[in-house]
């Protein structure tokens, strides 16, 4: 797997050698958000949160830039939020079974504009969505599919367009027609980028079918394809593939839906406050079936569940050389 500089999650293994990849597995996922073995180390986490504090410092400036005169400006207010947010790390590592979590933080929640609460959400989430999946194993198989519209210049069109196409097709399975009438569960998140031709609103999902299903097609011919074009009248593109239960599939496939909503690397400043402005209290991560009940609060603080036992607590601070150890 590959992480851009923005702490994004690219599944891909040609780059690495067989023998050095390391099993991925869900303690190392949640440690390090929709994370990945290679960043379980200390340093190279508060490298990665680093990079991602940087980001969120930029936002903050930006947002008093485009806020009015006044103290009250709502925009002053979410910048306060966003420069507070991951200011400092209390880390607590347990001395028996040597795994280091992260104990306290101020964090701003505000997952669609600071990457740092992006992590940490998606890692709550990989960490639930992983366990109730390896329970399922035995009844259902995987599959991992994107669905897609038309890119255009309005977000919020856009958003609601592939959003109630996909409620339709899942309606028509529920009526037992089409494609997802043999779907059992699924979790799905909403992805959004931005290119020259407009917004361009996704679904990655990943769906349960009961044991030896006929896998999921995927083209412009396929079944799927062509029920997805009369749904949104603008996409044929569409694509699915198994998911492997063993091995790094499972984990691979639950990173590339959990993942953030919001490219922060694709986007500059501008457009990203303007997806948080357009996309703010939307449910962008749902499920259904056999997969439902794990969605996460808004509010939810975000650290890692306490451990058992001893431990030592490590302090870190944000400044201008990114996170330094610091007294409590």
């Amino acid at each position: 797997m590959h992480v851009d500089e923005w702490g994004e999650i690219h599944p891909s293994s040609a780059e690495r050698p067989a023998e050095k990849k390391k099993p991925l597995t869900p303690d190392c996922l949640a440690a390090e958000g929709v994370g990945v073995p290679e960043l379980a180390d200390l340093g190279q986490k508060l490298s990665r949160y680093g990079t991602a504090k940087a980001r969120n410092r930029a936002m903050a400036g930006y947002l008093v830039h485009r806020a009015g005169p006044y103290a009250t400006d709502p925009l002053r207010k979410l910048s306060a939020a966003l420069y507070d947010c991951a200011s400092w790390l209390e880390f607590h590592h347990y001395l028996q079974s040597k795994r280091t979590v992260l104990a306290n933080a101020v964090t701003c929640k505000k997952h669609l504009l600071c990457p740092f609460c992006a992590i940490r959400r998606g890692a709550k989430l990989l960490r639930n969505y992983h366990e109730r999946a390896l329970h399922l194993v035995d009844q259902f198989d995987f599959h991992s599919v994107v669905l897609t519209v038309k890119n255009g210049p309005d977000l919020v069109e856009r958003h609601t367009h592939l959003k109630h196409a996909f409620k339709r097709l899942r309606t028509q399975g529920r009526d037992g027609y089409g494609v997802w009438a043999n779907v059992k569960g699924a979790i799905w998140s909403t992805e959004f980028t931005k290119s020259d031709e407009g917004w361009h609103p996704h679904l990655h999902i990943i769906v349960a079918v009961p044991k030896g299903s006929p896998p999921i097609r995927y083209g412009q011919d396929s079944p799927l394809g062509k029920q997805w074009f009369e749904l949104t009248g603008d996409s044929f593109i569409v694509h699915a593939q198994p998911i492997r239960p063993e091995g790094d599939d499972l984990a691979a496939g639950l990173c590339e839906v959990l993942k953030y909503a919001v490219k922060f690397s694709d986007l500059d400043l501008t457009d990203n406050l303007d997806a948080y402005l357009a996309l703010k209290g939307k449910r962008l991560v749902q499920s259904s079936g056999c997969f439902y009940g794990l969605e996460l609060p808004e509010n939810d603080d975000l650290l890692d569940e306490p451990l058992s036992g001893p431990y030592l607590r490590w302090f870190f601070r944000y400044g201008s050389a990114g996170y330094q150890a610091a007294e409590a």
